[in-house]
């Protein structure tokens, strides 16, 4: 029986993306005067905000802090343009895993500050009362959803994670926990996810509050 469910952020219940690499990008050019491109942020990706920008400004530590700072205030500014709504019926299937009883909980790479600015957003703070985010010096999931596990006193096998990577199942299996990979998101390759050998795919947002109680 499910008891918890445990989501990821980005891509996974909004379309983020495109506001993380932008903000990234103008932190970068604000400092350097360089633009990365989407692609150099994403190999960047792992650790959390703090950490991409010391990735992505290796040569210059005494600017990340300052790129981090940078990088908050165009993710606050730039989230109603780039991100401004949830995937469609979202919060739906939040509220109806609350109704029914699920604990829901986040572990995102993310950092907190990123992290309260969308929750914020999205005025999603009433569904998720756990939530645990990266760390600067690389990705800590497998770590992060024990803890969640930890504070919920339940075990993987009672828990389901819900992401979009293809790291969010590698770091499944090394807790264990079931995941099911979203299908739903943009740029999504099922193949891949398939060949990853994850534990299922959802196609719509509203297949999960049925697969959670199928299990």
């Amino acid at each position: 029986m499910i008891r918890a469910v445990i989501f990821d952020f980005d891509g996974t219940l909004a379309n983020t993306l495109p506001l993380c690499y932008e903000s990234f990008r103008r932190a970068v050019k604000e400092l350097v005067g360089r633009e990365p491109s989407n692609e150099e942020i994403e190999k960047c990706f792992g650790p959390d905000d703090l950490g991409v920008i010391r990735l992505l400004l290796p040569e210059n530590p005494e600017l990340h802090t300052k790129g981090k700072e940078l990088f908050l205030k165009y993710y606050e500014t730039w989230h109603t343009d780039l991100a401004d709504k949830l995937y469609p019926h979202v919060e739906e299937v939040l509220r109806k895993l609350q109704q029914k009883g699920v604990r829901i909980a986040m572990v995102t790479g993310k950092a907190w500050e990123s992290t309260e600015i969308s929750l914020r957003h999205y005025g999603l703070e009433k569904y998720f009362t756990i939530v645990e985010t990266g760390s600067p010096d690389g990705g800590i999931k497998p770590q992060k959803i024990k803890e969640v596990l930890r504070k919920l006193e339940l075990s993987g096998a009672e828990a389901l994670y819900v992401g979009d990577a293809l790291s969010d199942i590698d770091a499944c299996k090394q807790v264990p926990i079931r995941i099911a990979s979203v299908g739903w998101g943009e740029g999504v390759n099922l193949e891949a996810l398939k060949a990853r050998n994850t534990d299922y795919i959802l196609q719509y947002v509203e297949d999960l509050p049925i697969l959670v109680e199928s299990l």
